[in-house]
């Protein structure tokens, strides 16, 4: 598709998705770039921020969708294959800016023989909210 669809699409989008979304693209660079060059205990303390203030019940469903919204955004014009790891990352930041509790989960699926795969998803309480997929065993959460 052409430029000027996307330019002309990207003003309809409200403020609010537009300053998240900028928010996102900046954050998944660093991140995207820390995860790769980086062992995992590093940025670690990354995983366990808390957000500054807490949202009602109401407001956090709404940030929830629209940051959902906001990554498929991301993960759809980022120029680099965005992991798990990295989108859970930035979502779970994107989440503490608007005031949502959030966890990063690791997760493990070894349901065949001699295959183990990881994923990293993102849980408000117990419900997973981001990335989530069937069959991963939770192993670890930063909280």
């Amino acid at each position: 598709m052409k430029l000027s669809y996307y330019l002309r699409r990207f003003y309809q989008v409200p403020a609010v998705e537009k300053r998240l979304l900028v928010k996102g693209f900046l954050l998944s660079l660093p991140v995207f770039m820390l995860v790769y060059l980086f062992p995992l205990k590093t940025y670690m303390h990354l995983l366990k921020t808390k957000p500054s203030f807490r949202a009602d019940e109401e407001h956090r469903l709404q940030m929830i969708r629209l940051t959902r919204r906001t990554m498929r955004r991301i993960s759809r014009f980022s120029p680099v294959t965005l992991s798990c790891l990295v989108r859970s990352i930035v979502f779970k930041l994107l989440l503490n800016k608007l005031g949502v509790e959030s966890t990063i989960a690791l997760g493990v699926n070894n349901s065949r023989l001699q295959l183990l795969k990881a994923h990293a998803f993102v849980k408000v309480g117990e419900r997973v909210v981001f990335l989530g997929k069937r069959n991963f065993k939770t192993i670890y959460l930063f909280d």
